[in-house]
């Protein structure tokens, strides 16, 4: 009868589908979250200048080259001093990001620092997408890092000015 012959039809489609779903879980977990088997460590940054162009998802330069991305941005205001009255914040803009590779030390990061190790916002040119720029530079000595109260979450790398406000300064 009828009822017999539509079943094969209904297994094949079930298999098919199945089948479906199953590569695309595999196409999923090749490409898109090749990020989760990576290793990788937080650190964070301090920004007292506007970082309007900067989202989240933003990518992490090193001389250039893509280290990691910007995972998160919020003012300490929110994430520190939320106990502090309103008019002694700090107010800076934290950027957090995650950095791809082996992890890194506290100690490590402090060394780079000492040598000079900063974070800058950098703009892609006309597109306005921003990204952040990882360099040894000696113009750190010309910008102390912000000074902070608080016990950063992540390691901290200090920022410089983006290259209009160092202008403008």
């Amino acid at each position: 009868s009828m009822s017999n012959n539509s079943n094969p039809n209904y297994f094949r489609l079930g298999v098919f589908v199945l089948g479906a779903i199953g590569v695309l879980i595999a196409v999923i977990l090749i490409f898109g979250s090749g990020q989760l088997f990576k290793k990788s460590f937080m650190i964070e940054t301090y920004i007292k200048q506007s970082v309007t162009g900067l989202d989240t998802g933003a990518s992490v330069r090193f001389r250039g080259v893509k280290i990691g991305q910007v995972t998160f941005i919020g003012l300490s205001g929110d994430i520190y001093e939320d106990h502090i009255p309103f008019h002694d914040r700090k107010q800076y803009v934290v950027v957090r990001m995650q950095i791809l590779g082996e992890t890194v030390n506290e100690e490590l990061i402090q060394e780079f620092v000492k040598n000079n190790l900063r974070a800058q916002v950098k703009s892609q040119g006309i597109t306005g997408v921003n990204y952040i720029e990882f360099n040894f530079t000696p113009v750190a000595q010309s910008y102390p890092p912000l000074v902070y109260e608080w016990q950063p979450k992540y390691p901290v790398i200090p920022s410089l000015p983006n290259q209009a406000d160092q202008i403008i300064e």
